[in-house]
């Protein structure tokens, strides 16, 4: 993509004395765009800042990512954008996104299932799709898609077996079309965990006793009393039929041990065992900046667990900002992709359970919520 213009940074300071920081606690964030829509090719300057003491990344711009409390970018558009802000004060965090709209650019399409899995004889699977700058989409496989964006439940097949459904999207400019696969797999009762730890808030370290309770599991492994130091997740991890699941629960301490070099891996339990997952402060973050995700930033929370037992770690990653889950599988010590993301999380506790594929498949991926049952 080309660009113009040029990136601009400041940093107030104030003369003749000390610059006072503003009090712990949240803080604004701004993040626009000038002109806000432009038709495509047409230029448009990015502007953000946050109160002094902040430290800001900008993702999501087409010159990568920025960093300052507050600047500008300036640059050529051809498609739309959305630009996040995302910034820390203090171990406060806070962010702010922004959309710039563009005009006159060919029609695009898109289309997927939800879940992309389903059994024979179970629920259906919900097609959604949506388009820019069309005016009608269609599907010659499912006749119910109309308008430039919706959905519509279809059901799973009779016996097992792959479906590819097109949809295609037309406009003033031309026409895009997608395809998205739903697959029908025999029927199969879903697993679940569900863990419990107790005491959940600790006042200063202490002992905390993880149980769980489990459906449609044929073993499971993390239960058992704990000695913990500081706040920790708590995983329980299953076999189950055709794959694996794994719960987590969180515990608090509001006290820990005030020793900055204290670092055991996992927390210890009486007899010698540790618990499944090793807490987000005691190891070092999985380096995920190829997929987006900066783990040392507060933006994003995680827990780590060998979630398909292949004897990798994996992770579970909520971004604060875009309210968004992933799961990120391991494969032989690397992390090449994002394996499933769920919408509208913003926090891990959200999650009750994470069932995991013996393929691996990511279409077979199943996250539950703790609002599900």
């Amino acid at each position: 993509m080309k660009k113009i213009g040029f990136i601009v940074t400041s940093l107030a300071l104030a003369s003749g004395g000390a610059v006072a920081l503003p009090v712990d606690g949240a803080f604004a964030v701004s993040a626009s765009f000038s002109p806000s829509t432009v038709a495509a090719g047409g230029s448009t300057t990015f502007t953000w800042g946050a109160a002094v003491g902040a430290f800001c990344d900008v993702d999501g711009l087409p010159g990568g990512t920025l960093s300052g409390r507050n600047g500008s970018y300036t640059f050529v558009a051809t498609a739309p954008v959305t630009a996040y802000v995302s910034c820390e004060r203090n171990d406060v965090f806070s962010g702010k996104s922004a959309t710039l709209n563009v005009t006159d650019v060919r029609p695009t399409a898109t289309a997927s299932f939800a879940p992309s899995t389903v059994y024979v004889g179970g629920a259906p699977s919900t097609l959604s799709w949506s388009s820019t700058q069309a005016t009608n989409c269609t599907s010659a496989q499912v006749p119910g898609v109309a308008g430039t964006s919706g959905s519509i439940a279809v059901p799973p097949a009779a016996s097992p077996s792959s479906q590819t459904v097109t949809v295609t999207c037309a406009g003033p400019t031309g026409s895009a079309s997608t395809d998205a696969t739903l697959a029908t797999v025999p029927a199969v009762a879903p697993a679940s965990v569900t863990v419990f730890v107790n005491p959940s808030y600790l006042s200063a370290p202490n002992f905390v006793n993880v149980t769980y309770t489990a459906q449609n599991v044929t073993s499971c492994q993390g239960g058992g009393q704990y000695f913990i130091a500081q706040s920790t997740w708590f995983g329980v991890q299953c076999d189950a039929p055709g794959g694996t699941v794994a719960g987590y629960a969180w515990a608090r301490v509001y006290r820990p041990w005030p020793f900055s070099n204290f670092a055991p891996t996992p927390p210890m339990s009486k007899d010698g065992k540790t618990a499944m997952a090793a807490p987000k402060a005691l190891s070092l973050p999985v380096n995920l900046k190829h997929l987006g995700i900066d783990l040392s930033k507060k933006r994003y929370e995680y827990v780590e667990s060998d979630m398909n037992r292949d004897g990798v770690r994996d992770l579970l990653v909520v971004d604060k900002l875009k309210q968004q889950a992933y799961i990120v599988l391991g494969k032989g010590g690397q992390y090449p992709a994002i394996s499933k993301t769920v919408e509208k999380i913003a926090t891990i506790s959200q999650i009750k359970s994470v069932f995991v594929p013996v393929s691996n498949a990511p279409g077979e991926i199943r996250v539950t919520l703790e609002s599900q049952q």
